[in-house]
């Protein structure tokens, strides 16, 4: 594989080594007023800062424990991916997580885990084995 030097290779370095892709996807439309991005990640997975093609820094994000967003360089140009990766609602001062919504200001979801129903062999959410009734 060819090296890749100067800012370019960064930016590939940075986002190869980030993880999923919700978290390291380019902006959907890529026009002259919006350009390409990329979303580099702490060891949270949350999103730290947004940088420009060319390198430059665009917003950089600082979260709390829980992921309330304790300082923001420019949000006007930062995105909608925050802690963890997730997308947070700024009107409703929560992250969508996909099934349900988290609370920062509460370190809590808003609802239960969806339940699905277990694979055969595995534990129940008591801890305990199923076990073969007799009849």
């Amino acid at each position: 594989m060819p090296r890749i030097g100067g800012v370019a290779g960064l930016l590939r370095n940075a986002v190869a080594a980030s993880g999923p892709k919700s978290a390291r996807s380019p902006r959907d439309k890529l026009t002259v007023h919006n350009p390409l991005i990329w979303y580099l990640r702490g060891n949270v997975h949350s999103v730290r800062q947004v940088v420009g093609s060319d390198g430059t820094v665009l917003d950089a994000i600082t979260c709390d424990s829980f992921g309330n967003v304790i300082s923001e360089t420019n949000p006007a140009a930062g995105d909608r991916f925050k802690y963890t990766g997730r997308e947070y609602d700024a009107e409703l001062s929560l992250y969508y997580y996909r099934a349900r919504y988290y609370d920062p200001s509460s370190g809590r979801f808003l609802s239960e885990a969806p339940s699905s129903p277990s694979p055969p062999g595995t534990p129940t959410s008591t801890g305990t084995w199923p076990t073969a009734q007799s009849t």
